[in-house]
């Protein structure tokens, strides 16, 4: 009699262990599955550096960027193209973009072969030629060569190191469609 009630305790305590996993389970599965921004962009960076992707909220052009709503991803330098992906933070809404192109004041130039953003099924790629008509270079600290794809990050005259582009209003308007 203690073996059978030895087993169907241990029976029952296994069945309901592993409900608790399954249950543990389907809230991480839920978490994951939280829909957020994804963006891509596909570029050579020869050298060590960090990008930072400001995002805005709002629709308003006159809101600054700032630091809260943005994403850094530090990049690896490497000859060969590589993806550099910014994961916007959960319930975020990206309606404006700029794009920082580095902190390493010797960094040359950045091919950008395209950009990618996707969110829940939704997604669009822009090539590189396009990435330069929906991304407006801040002409005091990059210079931008569309022929060769290039973006070269430089000083401004007051000395401040600050590469950035900026979404413009195409981009936008492709950033609703994904809403």
């Amino acid at each position: 009699m203690n073996i059978k009630g030895l087993l169907t305790f241990l029976l029952i305590s296994a069945t309901l262990f592993s409900c608790k996993d399954d249950k543990k389970s389907d809230a991480e599965q839920q978490k994951e599955e939280v829909p957020t921004y994804s963006i891509v962009l596909n570029a050579t960076v020869k050298q060590n550096d960090n990008l930072q992707l400001f995002f805005k909220e709002t629709t308003d052009e006159n809101t600054q960027f700032s630091e809260e709503n943005s994403v850094r991803v530090d990049v690896v330098g490497s000859d060969q193209p590589q993806d550099i992906e910014f994961k916007l933070p959960v319930d975020a809404v990206a309606n404006q973009l700029r794009l920082d192109f580095g902190m390493n004041k010797d960094q040359k130039d950045i091919v950008v072969n395209n950009f990618t953003m996707k969110f829940k099924e939704k997604s669009f790629t822009l090539s590189s030629a396009d990435f330069f008509e929906y991304f407006i270079p801040d002409s005091t600290s990059v210079t931008v060569d569309k022929a060769n794809k290039k973006v070269t990050p430089r000083p401004s005259k007051e000395g401040n190191f600050d590469p950035k582009m900026f979404s413009g209003t195409m981009l936008a308007d492709k950033i609703r469609s994904l809403n």
